[in-house]
């Protein structure tokens, strides 16, 4: 047990030795690498900081400082894809110049005229509204006329920046310039393996100069020893204040691709829109700027500073400068219209004016094609409304022939012709001889606006431009001037100047939307329900009439704007002598016809009124007396009345003006006596009515027989028809008689509604025969009243019975209502005068009966 315990302790002390010496042996070696290590940095630290080292790396740093600026000014800000150095992996267009590739820095725009340059979105070509004022437009602040191809100074902007061109230029060059492979030669490194690793520089644009700090790295190694990094550090300064010419040139780039005004020889110290902060801070003394033409399409930009120098000369900056179109402004001769840019009226010369800036500063040269410019016119057709081209070989520009464009080589004028009117193309170009902006100017060569009417009255035998107050009078104005322009809005008024100026006519809207046919003096439309002739004007303002000054006036809003005015020469008469001998003045005439066609009989051949001296209407008749109490319309008299016992007749004419007058008897008769009827009736205020005072005289002419003593109804008198109305028709007008009335009486007839008349002569009852003449009371067997025998007599049985105290076959009175009377044949028992019977039945069994006569 003791002696196991002896063994492991000397295992655990030979452990213990074996990690000593270890430890020992390591310390002894990391010592050693240690102090190799040391020796190393500082041997590399002695030989990269020797006075040969930094010199060459300094010079070499400083020349490709140099070389670097100078290249990338002479190249405009590239170093191009195929040059040691360049980070850019994309294609630059340059132009040669002086051995050097100068970058196309300014460059067209990819917009195409005549859509470049419209500034706003909404332009479309035909219509571009481009005009160069900056003021009026503010947009135009943003908008370019060429690309800029200038890159960013600063590496944050992009990787493609001057800055890390440079600073790619630098790192790649002093690689190749700083050759450390000599160093393997010296006896102190022998046995050291040496490596240069890529540079990184940093480049700095100061105010008056450009500087580099570079970080170069050196790597040591030996058998060994692991590698050793030395980080050489150098800076190297040029006296190029590229950061001042770099704002020049932005600053120069900016306003010629914003500015179609600047020239860039003409820049000053604050540029010349004192709007922009741009400042061209570096023409002065210590600097100049030239501009060269290479080709006709491009310029070289040169920028001499004496300020910054490198090798003795003057840093140079270059760059190129392509062509660029001329920019046209808007032709317009400021009419508001998006179809139309030039509107001039026919006869009228249309001038156009162009303006245009070429921001090369090239001369610009103007031309005119299309209409009146090549072999062709447009001709126009007013019947078509439209123009027809017409070809013309060999004829002239007469655009660019015009007195004005030869004088001005730019602007132009030509008159224009009726034959001109309508739509027209023109297209003015503005060129530098190799690109161009143009624009096609639609023209409109307006017609010349006038009102025109043609008016008449609606009677032949009137003269045309005699116009009243009281008759139709029509006024066509379909004769005025329809506009080109669809969009015109007319307004035509026509004014009495006479009368305050009185509106009696206005019609507005397009020329295809407007009432062109008016109808005086109501000012309606013709197509309007013609007004009756009780509706035409007849108050106070007819005195003054005959002064009235109408005029038509036309105003139209549109592309142009016109107005135009026309006297109808009307002549002003207070009626119209129309003539119709086989219509009655009105209301006199027949209602069914047109009343304006009706004789004007109150107005003069000369037109003037006859006033109420003068009768328009008279009537001399036979007629009956009138009756007492009523009124008589004196049409009604003359074409017959409302017939009250009988409604369901269609209503004769009654006027409202209609003068209802009482009949004055001026001999007094019997109602059943005929009577001389005199009407007359004036003129009044109108010539085409008759509605002045009226006087109706009614004078006894016949006196019909009275009634004897004892009858209450008489058998002669004028003619009754049968509803009441007095049958003046069978009056006769040369040889008047009383009519003699049979079966009924005079006042049954005219008084068919009052009770009191029952068309019985005599009421009193008589023995009666059957005879017609004779058998009232001639003591025949019948008992009956009297009635007119058709001879002026009361002596025909009226309501005839059987009665026994007349001696009839009957037993009592009462027996003869019992039975129904049968017909028997008529009897004429006046000499072919149609005459009432009595029926009588002899049939067997019947011993009596009543009998009532009844016309045959």
């Amino acid at each position: 047990m003791h002696r196991k315990s002896q063994i492991s302790m000397f295992i655990i002390i030979g452990i213990v030795i074996l990690i000593i010496f270890g430890l020992i042996y390591y310390l002894a070696g990391l010592q050693t690498k240690l102090n190799s290590e040391a020796k190393i940095e500082k041997l590399a630290a002695d030989i990269l900081q020797s006075r040969s080292v930094s010199y060459y790396t300094s010079i070499c740093l400083q020349n490709t400082l140099e070389n670097g600026l100078k290249l990338i000014g002479l190249q405009g800000g590239y170093i191009y894809k195929d040059q040691p150095g360049s980070i850019v992996d994309f294609d630059v267009a340059f132009s040669d110049y002086n051995d050097k590739k100068a970058a196309v820095l300014i460059d067209s725009s990819e917009r195409l005229p005549p859509s470049n340059p419209c500034y706003t979105a909404d332009n479309a070509p035909a219509y571009c509204r481009f005009v160069y004022n900056i003021t009026i437009f503010p947009e135009l602040r943003s908008y370019s006329y060429g690309i800029t191809r200038l890159p960013s100074l600063y590496k944050t902007a992009t990787k493609y920046s001057i800055q890390s061109q440079i600073e790619n230029y630098i790192n790649i060059h002093v690689f190749e310039c700083t050759n450390f492979s000599y160093l393997r030669g010296m006896p102190e490194l022998r046995g050291y393996d040496i490596q240069e690793e890529q540079p990184k520089s940093n480049v700095n644009f100061e105010e008056n100069s450009v500087t580099v700090d570079m970080d170069y790295p050196i790597q040591f190694s030996a058998r060994g020893i692991p590698p050793i990094t030395q980080l050489l550090k150098f800076n190297a300064e040029a006296n190029v204040r590229f950061r001042k010419i770099y704002d020049a040139v932005n600053d120069i780039i900016t306003k010629e691709n914003y500015f179609l005004e600047y020239i860039i020889i003409n820049d000053t110290l604050n540029g010349i829109f004192e709007d922009k902060e741009l400042k061209f801070n570096l023409i002065k003394d210590n600097a100049e700027l030239r501009i060269y033409k290479v080709s006709p399409d491009t310029d070289i930009i040169v920028l001499n500073d004496s300020a910054s120098r490198i090798n003795d000369e003057n840093f140079i900056f270059q760059f190129a400068r392509n062509n660029r179109n001329p920019v046209l402004d808007f032709i317009s001769n400021e009419h508001n219209s998006n179809e139309i840019d030039a509107a001039v009226l026919e006869g009228k010369g249309i001038e156009i004016k162009p303006a245009a800036r070429d921001p090369d500063e090239d001369i610009v040269h103007y031309s005119y094609n299309e209409w009146k410019a090549e072999n062709y016119d447009e001709v126009w057709d007013d019947a078509a409304r439209a123009s027809v081209k017409l070809e013309l070989p060999n004829a002239q520009n007469k655009w660019e022939n015009s007195n004005l464009f030869l004088q001005t080589k730019k602007d132009s004028m030509i008159m224009t012709r009726h034959e001109d009117a309508g739509y027209h193309n023109l297209t003015v170009t503005a060129s530098d001889l190799r690109l161009a902006d143009f624009q096609i100017v639609r023209v409109l060569v307006e017609l010349i606006f006038n009102v025109r009417s043609a008016g008449y009255n609606i009677y032949s035998d009137v003269h045309g431009n005699w116009v009243s107050m009281e008759d139709p009078y029509i006024l066509n104005i379909s004769q005025t001037t329809e506009l080109i322009e669809p969009n015109s809005f007319y307004d035509l008024k026509l004014i009495d100047s006479s009368w305050n100026n009185e509106l009696l006519f206005e019609t507005k809207g397009k020329f295809g939307e407007i009432e062109k046919c008016i109808m005086l003096p109501f000012g309606i439309s013709c197509s309007a329900i013609a007004p009756n002739i009780l509706d035409m004007y007849s108050g106070n303002k007819l005195r003054t009439f005959p002064s009235m000054d109408l005029m038509f006036s036309g105003q139209v809003t549109g592309i142009i704007n016109q107005s135009s005015s026309f006297d109808p020469q009307l002549i002003i008469k207070q009626c119209l002598p129309h003539k119709n001998s086989t219509n009655s003045v009105y209301p006199y005439n027949n209602e069914n016809t047109d009343p304006f066609s009706a004789e004007h009989s109150c107005c003069t051949d000369d037109g003037k009124l006859k006033g109420i001296s003068a009768a328009c209407n008279s009537v001399t008749q036979f007629t009956c007396r009138p009756m007492p109490n009523t009124e008589y319309t004196p049409a009604d008299i003359a074409v017959g009345e409302y017939n009250p016992e009988m409604p369901a007749l269609p209503p004769k004419i009654k006027p409202a003006y209609s003068v209802d007058v009482t009949p004055s008897i001026r001999q007094d008769g019997d109602a059943n006596d005929i009577y001389l009827r005199i009407f007359i009736q004036k003129c009044g205020k109108r010539g085409n009515i008759c509605s002045g005072p009226v006087v109706d005289d009614y004078y006894l002419s016949i006196s019909c027989p009275n009634k004897p003593a004892g009858e209450d109804e008489t058998c002669s008198g004028p003619p009754i028809l049968a509803g009441g109305l007095c049958d003046i028709g069978s009056i006769s007008q040369t040889n008047p008689a009383c009519v003699k009335y049979s079966g009924t009486t005079f006042e049954r007839q005219l008084y068919p509604s009052d009770s009191r008349y029952n068309g019985a002569c005599n009421e009193a009852l008589k023995c009666s025969t059957n005879d017609i003449r004779a058998g009232y009371g001639a003591n025949g067997p019948y008992l009956a009243k009297g009635t007119c025998n058709g001879f002026g007599e009361c002596k025909m049985p009226y309501e005839m019975r059987c009665s026994k105290s007349c001696s009839a076959q009957c037993e009592n009175d009462a027996d003869c209502s019992s039975r129904a009377p049968a017909p028997i044949n008529c009897t004429n028992n006046a000499g072919g005068v149609s005459n009432p019977i009595m029926r009588c039945n002899t049939a067997n069994n019947c011993r009596c009966e009543v009998a009532r006569w009844t016309p045959c």
